[in-house]
């Protein structure tokens, strides 16, 4: 889900232009054991707050204004995020420490332990389906 903060973070990375510009120097994805599901006005406290968490983990942000499409993936190798142990959702922020709240995702259990490598990958684009 493309929280509230996410839309400037879109339109300065893939659409070149915005009215309340996000630094978009990194992207973070944060990640979670937790169970509250995505919601349109979370922020990173909500996140932090449900479950237990582990280090982030360094995004990598390539885009594409011609297509409107931005792309975000991320690696946990099998040396990192072993704790919490299982991951249930991640959450993409725009600065490591402070950053704002840009994509919330859920999905079922993964079991993380030292077999198991982890990538996220976040992809949003806008298409016209008025046709």
């Amino acid at each position: 889900m493309l929280l509230n903060e996410g839309k400037d973070f879109y339109n300065n990375r893939a659409i070149g232009a915005s009215e309340n510009a996000v630094d978009t120097t990194n992207g973070y994805f944060l990640y979670s054991n937790g169970t509250d599901s995505p919601a349109l006005g979370h922020d990173r406290s909500d996140f932090e707050g449900d479950g237990t968490g582990g280090n982030k983990i360094v995004a990598s942000v390539t885009n594409n204004t011609g297509t409107h499409e931005m792309i975000v993936t991320g690696e946990l190798a099998s040396t990192e995020g072993n704790t919490p142990g299982a991951i249930t959702k991640f959450l993409l922020v725009n600065d490591s420490t402070t950053g704002k709240a840009i994509a919330e995702h859920e999905f079922d259990e993964v079991t993380k332990n030292s077999q198991v490598e982890a990538y996220f990958t976040l992809k949003v684009k806008l298409e016209d389906d008025s046709e």
